[in-house]
């Protein structure tokens, strides 16, 4: 073999190995892939862990180096794209400041999991109750502050959760507010009436009423 030849022979030997490294190893047929999440309701300043196990058809993990591919309609998956280790494949689900129902996906070759749902944001919450301090104002009006608390389906303060308020007197400071780390979203009223002020976050409302004394 001259060394023009073998020269060749290795260059095409070094061109295949580069373009087997850029195929992507991906689940064969018959797989499975199951997806599972830490939590399904996410602030709109949280994230979640996004667990993807694909198991082949034999019932054994697929591959170590499996490329699984996350997917997420509202917030985003961060990395998208992640090799798997033991058939599992973990990812991080941000949300981004985006608020609603977010349907969070896995799939490699062609086995897909079927969606998990995700509330993010004002979508979380479960439960807003709302309270003035004081309870009552003098006959001749005075200034309350009003405190809404919203908490998720688990019970948990929600932060960054939008807070809109209304009453049918007087006024308020503010409009609308987000909640803090404590899940609580303040503004003042100031009247000289008994007064109903409302609080709602996607649809649920609470509202507590302002007497005179």
């Amino acid at each position: 073999m001259s060394r023009t030849t073998a020269h060749l022979f290795l260059f095409i030997f070094i061109v295949a190995t580069v373009a087997c490294d850029k195929v992507a190893l991906l689940a064969p047929t018959g797989s499975t892939v199951t997806l599972s999440i830490s939590s399904t309701s996410v602030a709109s300043n949280g994230t979640a862990e996004v667990i993807a196990t694909v198991i082949e058809s034999a019932g054994t993990p697929v591959h170590n180096g499996t490329e699984v591919t996350f997917q997420s309609s509202v917030g985003q998956v961060d990395p998208a794209v992640v090799r798997t280790e033991g058939g599992i494949a973990r990812t991080t689900f941000r949300a981004n400041g985006a608020s609603g129902t977010a349907r969070v996906t896995a799939f490699s070759g062609g086995a897909r999991a079927t969606d998990v749902e995700v509330l993010v944001g004002g979508a979380a919450a479960s439960t807003v109750n709302v309270r003035t301090d004081p309870s009552s104002v003098p006959q001749n009006g005075g200034t309350v502050q009003v405190i809404a608390t919203v908490r998720d389906i688990s019970g948990n303060s929600l932060p960054s959760a939008q807070v809109v308020f209304t009453s049918d007197n007087g006024a308020l400071a503010a409009n609308s507010a987000l909640t803090d780390q404590n899940g609580e979203a303040r503004t003042t009223l100031t009247t000289n009436r008994q007064t109903v002020v409302r609080a709602s976050v996607a649809g649920r409302e609470a509202q507590s009423t302002v007497n005179l004394v």
